[in-house]
């Protein structure tokens, strides 16, 4: 009987195919895990979210009762300081979980962590209300990081993050690309009086129909400085975005003021110049996306 075997080339032949065989099961079964965990967690928001419409049916005093456009925001954390009319209402999750609406220990399936980051938003549309969850937990931005902010219902625009916790927390805040005019902006009116610019700009900073921000308000000297230096810190970094002709917050009542200058340096006026403003913005992660 004539006995043959497996010649080299043979079993290498075989050894490729059983490798691609290995290969294809592998991502199959990788691929079948991550959209079996990808259901799981929409599964999750979709329990919290059910959660969220029977905490609105035992607390309907509370939610939103203005159906217009341009209606303002109510964080429940602030409630006693909301208006007695607004649009939207967002809730933390530790709302529904200290309310038993929720398990308390729930993880999510992906980080297999808490809900650090996450929020509930309701809003009222015509005669319906639309609850929204949004998991912020995966993003923290990076000094410089160019975002686009959604102010109120209809007005969107670009603004270069300044200050961004590492934990995760559910707030940044930025300053515009660019100045709310082409136009500079004197630091008082009239500078014999107490009228100056922190008074006048912060009351014309009031004025914006910006409703889903937290805070406007002009940058601080300090937190100028603190960009700058982190920004030295690191040789890769872009640093045009922080230079320009706009004007720091300067304490009321003083006889000089501060601006940014078109190669970033913190110069003192004895405002009698006139310079922009790009006001700073605090804003929940809820109304932002990455550029």
């Amino acid at each position: 009987m004539n006995k043959k075997g497996f010649t080299l080339i043979e079993l290498l032949a075989v050894i490729v195919i059983l490798g691609l065989v290995a290969l294809v099961a592998i991502t199959t079964v990788s691929g079948a895990i991550k959209s079996y965990k990808n259901s799981l967690y929409q599964n999750q928001i979709n329990n919290i979210e059910s959660a969220a419409h029977v905490w609105g049916s035992d607390h309907m005093l509370l939610l939103p009762n203005d159906s217009s456009t341009t209606g303002s925001t109510c964080e429940y954390e602030n409630i006693n300081n909301c208006p007695t009319s607004y649009n939207k209402l967002i809730l933390n999750l530790s709302v529904l979980q200290d309310g038993g609406y929720i398990d308390k220990d729930l993880k999510s399936v992906k980080t297999k962590k808490a809900f650090d980051n996450l929020e509930i938003v309701i809003t009222k549309n015509g005669k319906k209300l639309e609850y929204e969850v949004i998991d912020q937990t995966y993003y923290v931005y990076e000094i410089g990081d160019e975002i686009t902010v959604q102010l109120n219902d209809s007005d969107s625009m670009n603004f270069y993050v300044i200050e961004d916790s590492k934990d995760n927390t559910k707030y940044v805040k930025a300053i515009s690309v660019e100045p709310l005019s082409t136009d500079n902006v004197a630091w008082c009116s009239e500078c014999t009086t107490n009228i100056n610019g922190p008074t006048t700009i912060n009351e014309n900073l009031s004025l914006l129909g910006w409703n889903n921000v937290t805070e406007k308000r002009l940058i601080t000297n300090d937190e100028f400085t603190n960009i700058i230096n982190t920004l030295q810190n690191n040789s890769d970094a872009d640093k045009t975005w922080v230079s320009g002709n706009y004007w720091t917050s300067t304490t009321n009542g003083t006889t000089s003021a501060y601006y940014v200058n078109a190669t970033s340096e913190l110069i003192e006026d004895q405002i009698t110049n006139s310079h922009q403003i790009r006001p700073v913005i605090k804003i929940s992660k809820t109304y932002v996306k990455l550029k």
